[in-house]
């Protein structure tokens, strides 16, 4: 399973125990950190190899 896999099982797994979890928070939260993540690798891999322009020219 991806990391992403697993932590939506386990979110999901929770609200199934505790009623009083904030589905929705919880849910934005984990997709703000998964696009976080993807940005940082995809701007370190144009990083490393010359493909970023951070002028925009």
């Amino acid at each position: 399973m991806t990391d992403l896999s697993m932590a939506l099982t386990e979110l999901l797994r929770k609200y199934q125990t505790d009623k009083e979890e904030d589905v929705l928070r919880d849910g934005v939260t984990l997709l703000a950190h998964q696009l976080m993540g993807l940005e940082v690798r995809l701007e370190s891999a144009g990083v490393v190899y010359g493909v970023v322009d951070r002028e925009g020219s």
